[in-house]
């Protein structure tokens, strides 16, 4: 019975996340969990039940993945269930990790709170690694959980959105395993005080930290997102493209905006439906076609020379007076989808037409800021590049804006574009710097530097979004300014503590 309700107990925290967003739900879930885990009889048994979790979890959380397989030439919805399938199993192997891992170490000593560091850290040191092996996918951490209350959220400019992750699980895990462990009223009531008084903490800190009025603008300037609604299995299609690139620029030209505003004009991930001719002719038709005042960023794919071949760039270009003035290419690719890691090793057992059909793009050399005349400068992130808190860390010099461009139309009207659109939010959060998305059928969006969603487009509308570019924060965040190393050392600290502990134990 306990591993029927782990599975549950999964499926329904995975509610908990973008677009239903049941935080009401998905907390008491993870309680059910921490319960089931303390109980546990044996380490096997607790491996199993946050395996089960997991699987739940992440089987409804990467439904959406199933929609990119279903319009894409050659496959089909079913393999994309299977794809979901596949994977979802395959993550679950970090949540049975944490939950073994906290089991083992508490052992004998049945404390809440041993209990609640143990499951915490474990539980985000596996967040942490998923985000990073086999490239990495850290998608939904319990962190995020948060992203759509923006108030609950601002510890992320703190330790990042792991960090939220560590004392998120803490304070559910000590609230669940003392209302089991308390034999009294008294020692119960305490637990729970506990527990509200924890997540009060973090909503006093999100109040306090958090302007009550609006962030201040860039003045004279006015951001143009254009999100002209093609679908994907219409993307690519030859007689289609001269019809998908008129589209974008008569939206483009369709937008009133002040007249001593600087017109900036912001295309989505491969908008530009033809590869990049470098060519002058290509680039001043296009400037004519948009008038001689817009400054373009734009995404599109293009050819690289290397040797005696060719490679394919995802890349976004910036257009000013018909010249292409700044160009940033995709430097974390997705598996799968654009190129197949371990390609060799596929290869070797036969699966040439699997590596030939789901590669072809080479990624760029990282992270920058790009600088173009009259524009603050900014950090462009490419599709998922927003979901990573690594990317930004990186830099050397702070962007006063992101900028993330992405094709969501794989997602279809599935859950996978708002999830998408709160992971990448949280950098915002995290850096203390405004984020714009651009995205061919939504969710396109503005956010302050708090996180706070200052403009938005509904998804599968063919509109315009008309906004100002909120300023960043005129100091840096902790989380800016160290990265993840603060939230490692209290990790390093707290498991040095609890193997201690576990040592003492026997």
């Amino acid at each position: 019975m306990s591993f029927v309700l782990a599975l549950a107990g999964g499926a329904a925290f995975a509610l908990g996340f973008a677009p239903t967003s049941w935080i009401w739900l998905a907390l008491p879930a993870f309680g059910l969990l921490a319960v089931l885990i303390y109980n546990a009889a044996s380490f096997r048994s607790a491996l199993g039940l946050g395996y089960l979790f997991g699987a739940g979890q992440f089987l409804i959380n990467f439904s959406w993945i199933a929609n990119a397989f279903a319009v894409r030439e050659g496959f089909s919805y079913a393999q994309g269930l299977a794809a979901v399938f596949a994977l979802a199993l395959g993550m679950a192997i970090y949540p049975a990790v944490a939950a073994a891992s906290a089991w083992f170490i508490v052992g004998s000593r049945r404390s809440p709170w041993t209990f609640g560091c143990a499951l915490s850290v474990f539980w985000t040191v596996t967040e942490i690694g998923r985000g990073a092996i086999l490239t990495g996918f850290p998608w939904n951490p319990v962190g995020a959980l948060w992203a759509s209350r923006p108030i609950m959220a601002q510890l992320a400019s703190v330790f990042g959105v792991f960090g939220l992750s560590l004392i998120t699980v803490f304070i559910v895990s000590v609230t669940a395993a003392g209302l089991i462990a308390s034999k009294t009223f008294m020692r119960r009531a305490m637990f729970v005080s506990a527990g509200v008084g924890g997540m009060a903490l973090i909503a006093v800190y999100g109040i306090w930290r958090i302007p009550t009025g609006a962030a201040p603008v860039h003045p004279d300037l006015s951001l143009i997102l254009v999100q002209a609604n093609v679908p994907q299995d219409k993307k690519w299609d030859r007689a289609l493209l001269e019809s998908h690139l008129e589209t974008h620029i008569s939206l483009s030209v369709s937008a009133a905006i002040p007249t001593d505003h600087k017109r900036v004009v912001i295309w989505p991930e491969t908008a530009y439906p033809y590869l990049i001719d470098t060519s002058r002719a290509a680039q001043i038709d296009l400037q004519q076609r948009l008038g001689a005042d817009t400054l373009l960023l734009f995404g599109a794919n293009r050819l690289e020379e290397r040797g005696d071949r060719q490679v394919a760039r995802n890349s976004l270009f910036a257009l000013k007076d018909t010249d292409l003035v700044a160009r940033y290419d995709k430097s974390h690719l997705v598996p799968f989808g654009e190129y197949v890691p371990y390609a060799g090793i596929f290869r070797l057992f036969g699966a040439e037409t699997l590596v030939d059909v789901l590669s072809g793009f080479e990624p760029g050399p990282g992270p920058a800021v790009v600088a173009v005349e009259s524009l603050p400068p900014f950090a462009p992130l490419i599709c998922y590049e927003g979901i990573f808190p690594g990317m930004l860390t990186a830099l050397e010099e702070r962007p006063d804006w992101l900028l993330n461009i992405s094709n969501d139309a794989w997602f279809g009207m599935s859950a996978g574009p708002y999830q998408h659109m709160n992971l990448a939010r949280l950098r915002s959060i995290e850096q203390g710097i405004p984020l714009v998305r651009s995205t061919g059928t939504g969710v396109s969006s503005v956010f302050d530097p708090y996180g706070r969603k200052i403009a938005s487009l509904p998804i599968e509308q063919k509109d315009v979004l008309i906004s100002a570019l909120p300023q960043p924060l005129r100091s840096k965040t902790f989380y800016y300014s160290t990265g993840s190393d603060s939230l490692s050392f209290i990790i390093a600290l707290v498991i040095l503590a609890l193997g201690c502990i576990r040592v003492s134990a026997k």
